[in-house]
């Protein structure tokens, strides 16, 4: 938490040229992806920190800099002209007014309420900006209960006897309006959890091509079309881009620093200057590796490798990849 706290004072603030420099980047990304006939769409999520200032505790409070990375970045968005959805001054205005909660007091994240506000959003400003017709969704009831899944994920880390708090939160009960007769795009989503939350916790990619795909931190992917987690590096990164029809990167405020984790100066190198993910020497070294692990398994980790996948439509030598991947991503951890 206390990353969250170090940039609503704005201690992590890393400059404003290095900002520009990522926010140049950005929007020769979109120039490029709209070349194509893509869009690409930034989503700054709100820092939990900055929604509940009043509940820092003393030791760690300071002067708020008109300075910080949020800001900035914010001023920097506007001025290059690069596609954009702030969610925080929707937080801070409606914390208040809101129905229900939207963040919670035992989680880490905006809460599952506010999951579904978000993706609502990001859908409509996809189908306004690219004029397309999406698959809605809606609730027309709402269950009040005691946080529960990512809205108390902080609460489970205490290993407490009791409960820190009994308050009740709102939980919609969401329906889908059918795919049928609907535009469902290819949309590569890099993020963080937040971002993750809209893909876990509200089935925000139910409503695009099966085949998107979030890129967590720009390492882990998920998709619907495969039951497995993936590494990355299984991909051809330049390729799953190009079949992309829009690309989103997003982070909540004290993940600014990380600038989308590579993603950006990796997908500006491959426009700008023809730079393939596929020839990047980190990237031919973990393969390396993973081959190698691949290679020395035992019989008891290949069965657990193929028990790992079990239920799904997975060759033993995919199965046996995954597990190596995963070894060797643990050993690099």
């Amino acid at each position: 938490m206390n990353l969250s706290i170090d940039s609503y004072y704005g201690r992590d603030f890393f400059g404003e040229d290095t900002l520009r420099l990522y926010v140049e980047k950005m929007k020769f990304i979109q120039d490029t992806l709209r070349k194509l006939n893509k869009e690409f769409i930034y989503i700054q999520c709100p820092g939990k920190a900055s929604f509940f200032p009043e509940y820092i505790p003393d030791s760690l409070k300071g002067d708020v800099s008109d300075m910080n990375n949020y800001i900035v970045l914010v001023k920097l968005l506007k001025e290059y002209h690069v596609n954009f959805i702030d969610f925080k001054p929707y937080f801070l205005t409606n914390k208040n007014k809101s129905p229900y909660p939207l963040f919670t007091h035992t989680g880490i994240h905006w809460s599952k309420y506010s999951s579904y506000k978000v993706a609502d959003s990001i859908n409509n400003f996809i189908e306004t900006s690219l004029k397309l017709d999406l698959p809605e969704f809606y609730y027309n009831d709402i269950e009040i209960d005691k946080a529960r899944n990512e809205d108390d994920d902080l609460e489970h880390t205490m290993n407490l006897l009791f409960r820190v708090s009994n308050m009740k939160y709102g939980y919609p009960i969401i329906q889908k309006e059918t795919s049928e007769n609907k535009d469902l795009p290819m949309v590569l989503m890099v993020g963080d959890s937040y971002l993750g939350s809209l893909y876990s916790g509200v089935d925000f990619f139910e409503y695009f091509n099966p085949k998107s795909q979030y890129w967590f931190y720009n390492l882990y992917v998920y998709s619907l079309s495969r039951p497995e987690r993936m590494h990355h590096y299984q991909f051809d990164q330049n390729e799953i881009i190009a079949q992309s029809n829009i690309v989103i990167v997003g982070c909540t405020e004290p993940n600014i620093i990380g600038t989308s984790w590579g993603f950006i100066n990796e997908t500006y190198g491959y426009y700008k200057f023809g730079y393939k993910m596929l020839d990047n020497p980190l990237r031919k070294n973990f393969m390396a590796k993973v081959d190698s692990c691949k290679s020395v398994l035992i019989a008891s980790q290949i069965e657990q490798a193929i028990e790992d996948v079990k239920g799904h439509n997975i060759s033993i030598d995919s199965a046996k990849t995954i597990y190596a991947i995963n070894k060797v991503q643990d050993a690099k951890f």
